[in-house]
């Protein structure tokens, strides 16, 4: 069997704490959830120890918020968090704004749509993921998530971070999620943070904020930058992020 890597973690600092795959505390009223399907951890050299931290998610965020530098200046040089910088999971010294700031300013919590695996998982394929589902091998943890969420009521969206395509046990766990919100929660699906499915980059931008300006301005058909941008970001299966909310939340969408 493999459990989630934070089924049960307590230690974070700033009054998060997580519980059944998801994170069950934050020292805010939570405004937006991130669903993801699965963190087996345990693979030595490739340990995400909270919420995305393998991929781009975290450097995308900073783009948004407007601080590439938001962990430090290995980060903003390589554009993932790979190497775990020294500023995981949090900054202690307060030198730039981390993880924390960002959950803080965007509201952001998170959870997983699968809660274990009856039998060992050898990566991060959802592939792989999706037919223990299929098979009956795997937990789901779509009651879990559905009794935070009606714990929250400051909830305003919840967006997966994936398209599921053609995993139908992924598939049938976020319907099955998605029917039991509490009907004015807007729900979405961003542009995967692992960067597959993204094809080239905007011209003059790197991989994060290309990633940036899917998930700000998705299917939009007049970005700032003109009709040829517009065009690169039609993509039917996923969605935008609230620009008005990102407004709210101190972003400058146009910039993006």
């Amino acid at each position: 069997m493999t459990a989630h890597l934070l089924s049960s973690r307590t230690d974070f600092p700033g009054g998060f704490s997580a519980a059944n795959a998801l994170v069950d505390s934050t020292p805010y009223e939570p405004e937006l959830l991130i669903i993801g399907t699965f963190n087996p951890g345990g693979h030595a050299g490739n340990q995400a120890e909270f919420f995305y931290g393998r991929n781009y998610f975290w450097p995308v965020w900073a783009h948004i918020a407007g601080v590439p530098d938001a962990f430090g200046n290995a980060a903003a040089a390589s554009g993932r968090r790979d190497a775990h910088l020294a500023a995981w999971p949090w900054d202690p010294a307060g030198n730039f704004p981390g993880i924390r700031g960002l959950c803080s300013q965007f509201r952001l919590t998170f959870a997983d749509l699968v809660l274990a695996t009856h039998v060992q998982v050898n990566g991060y394929s959802d592939k792989e993921l999706n037919q223990f589902i299929q098979l009956g091998q795997a937990d789901l943890n779509v009651a879990n998530i559905l009794t935070y969420v009606r714990s929250k009521p400051s909830l305003r969206y919840v967006y997966a971070t994936t398209a599921f395509g053609q995993f139908g046990g992924l598939n049938d766990a976020w319907r099955a999620l998605c029917a039991g919100l509490p009907a004015e929660i807007q729900t979405g699906k961003l542009l995967s943070p692992s960067g597959q499915g993204v094809g080239r980059n905007f011209a003059g931008l790197g991989r994060t904020a290309t990633l940036g300006r899917h998930w700000v301005w998705q299917n939009t058909n007049a970005h700032p930058a003109g009709a040829a941008a517009a065009q690169l970001l039609q993509r039917p299966n996923f969605d935008p992020l609230d620009r008005d909310w990102l407004s709210e939340r101190g972003a400058n969408p146009a910039v993006l």
